[in-house]
């Protein structure tokens, strides 16, 4: 069984998409859903089932997913503890314990929204991406003694952490129970590196308490250095999987159209190209991005070693994938030269090298 998003520890969700072969077919999957539930823990339920068409992937034919985080600024609700972050919590923290009001640790939701809005579209969100696993990383395991000695630590490049983010917006809202500020951040793109949604909702959190400018934000963003943007991730219990986007979802696709037409508002040729590599990958599913990501990887191995220039000994086989560890390659890393069509593409190789969430 294939999950479409691999949720952090903790964190929920309502809109997974899960896929699992069968053999033999059924005529009454609504019997077949109750069945199931039959057997799941109180706290999983299967909503629906359907037939796929061969060769689906529910992880790989994605193209966009949306999440939402929770999190309360006022008194923390005790029934709500598991699904919200309490802010509270962290501001008496850094304030020592010190009771002080409650309007101290109120969120300035409209300065949040401002600084919301200079994240959307095509960026490098490298300062997102949580230091605890590096951006890039994906899930590579093989150690690679020559290139540890040597010191040699793998580019982490530009394309790879480049996301598109196509809705991030906050509403708020006040608690029935404690009459405390309830903030809810809503966010579409068109995939997310390792906690990066909860590495935003931090960052945002830092703007409503006036710690960072939406400037500030914005300039941590373009740093695209996780140094930039020295704060932990918000926890996982307020995160909410909310819907996982596929090829003909006409929501999606007019929002990442919308995109591109303000950044091509902007003029010059510079945001003409942005908006164009928007549009261009409007239609890419998450399995035709890594593709592409592992095939630029061998291309650029091939050039390094014609020139001689291989990296470790002997031009080491592999897509390098972070402080000194290797992910072997094969044949392509599952694409070979030419195979540009979805089903062209071997997800048993590329499952494990992909870094999305």
């Amino acid at each position: 069984m294939v999950g479409a998003s691999r949720t952090d520890g903790g964190a929920h969700a309502h809109g997974q998409v899960v896929h699992f072969d069968v053999y033999g077919v059924r005529d009454n999957l609504e019997e077949d859903t109750l069945y199931y539930n039959s057997f799941l823990p109180p706290d999983v339920r299967v909503l629906g089932m359907s037939y796929a068409d061969p060769g689906f992937d529910c992880h790989f034919s994605s193209c966009g997913k949306t999440y939402t985080y929770r999190l309360s600024a006022g008194l923390p609700d005790p029934l709500q503890a598991r699904y919200r972050w309490d802010v509270y919590e962290r501001w008496c923290t850094r304030s020592r314990g010190k009771p002080g009001r409650l309007s101290d640790v109120a969120l300035d939701v409209g300065l949040m929204q401002r600084a919301a809005e200079g994240l959307l579209g095509r960026h490098d969100f490298t300062t997102f991406a949580d230091a605890k696993r590096p951006a890039g990383l994906g899930s590579a395991k093989r150690k690679n003694p020559k290139l540890a000695e040597k010191g040699i630590k793998p580019e982490r490049t530009a394309a790879k952490n480049t996301r598109i983010l196509t809705h991030l917006t906050l509403s708020e809202s006040v608690s029935s129970v404690t009459g405390g500020q309830e903030v809810t951040m809503t966010v579409t793109g068109n995939g997310f590196l390792y906690r990066m949604v909860r590495m935003l909702a931090a960052g945002l959190v830092e703007v409503g308490h006036r710690r960072i400018t939406p400037a500030g934000l914005a300039e941590a963003l373009a740093a695209a250095d996780r140094s930039a943007l020295p704060i932990e991730a918000a926890p996982p219990h307020g995160l909410v999987l909310s819907r996982v986007h596929f090829a003909g979802d006409a929501g999606f696709e007019a929002r990442v159209r919308a995109v591109a037409e303000a950044v091509r508002a902007r003029g010059g040729p510079e945001a003409e190209a942005e908006a164009g590599a928007i549009e261009r990958e409007l239609g890419q599913t998450q399995g035709q991005r890594a593709a592409a990501l592992m095939r630029a990887a061998a291309a650029a191995r091939k050039a390094a070693r014609a020139q001689g220039e291989g990296g470790a000994e002997g031009g080491e086989r592999g897509v390098e994938g972070g402080d000194g560890e290797v992910v072997e390659a094969g044949a392509g890393a599952g694409v070979e030269e030419g195979e540009e069509e979805l089903g062209a593409v071997d997800y048993s190789k590329l499952r494990d090298r992909d870094d999305d969430q």
